[in-house]
């Protein structure tokens, strides 16, 4: 009985420490046709996030057209790659009332201080009509977030799927 445990956990150890040592599919690029839009991190090849064309790939080289410059990254050095999915047009309009509605509900705010402002008929208080310096926030607040989401909606946003991320193993 202490034998067959002893063997199958060398065999254990001994698979674990091959499996290990072994190249495969984690140490090469996932399959990315090229033409696709590509956005990699390689520190000490390109300064933070590098989006651009892929033009070739072999195991260990990769070649993208930038808007500038063609670039040659090994893979090894690859801590962070994605592909784009495309625009999306929800996306961007989450973003763009994500943007613009602090904006106006600030810009609702300065227009509740000035047309919130008793105009003589209040009976002595200066911010007689409250309700309108509030309804003028939250009119402000939702049409500015909807003009937001409107622009975000039509400029969009772009999706990235990631290949392979800083957790993954190379």
């Amino acid at each position: 009985m202490q034998a067959r445990l002893l063997v199958l956990s060398t065999l254990c150890i001994f698979a674990r420490v091959a499996g290990a040592q072994s190249l495969g599919p984690a140490d090469s690029l996932p399959a990315i046709a090229p033409g696709a839009r590509v956005r990699l991190e390689a520190p000490g090849i390109v300064a933070g996030d590098y989006v651009g064309v892929l033009r070739e790939r072999s195991l260990d080289v990769v070649t993208l057209a930038g808007p500038s410059t063609t670039v040659t990254v090994p893979a090894a050095r690859i801590t962070v790659l994605q592909v784009s999915q495309g625009k999306s047009r929800l996306d961007g309009a989450v973003r763009g009332l994500a943007w613009a509605a602090p904006i106006g509900l600030f810009a609702g705010m300065i227009g509740m201080t000035e047309w919130g402002r008793c105009d003589g008929r209040c009976g002595g208080d200066e911010f007689g009509y409250v309700n309108k310096g509030v309804g003028v926030v939250a009119s402000t607040t939702f049409s500015t977030a909807l003009i937001g989401a409107g622009i975000g909606a039509l400029v969009g946003r772009e999706r990235w799927a990631t290949l392979r991320g800083h957790g993954d193993a190379r």
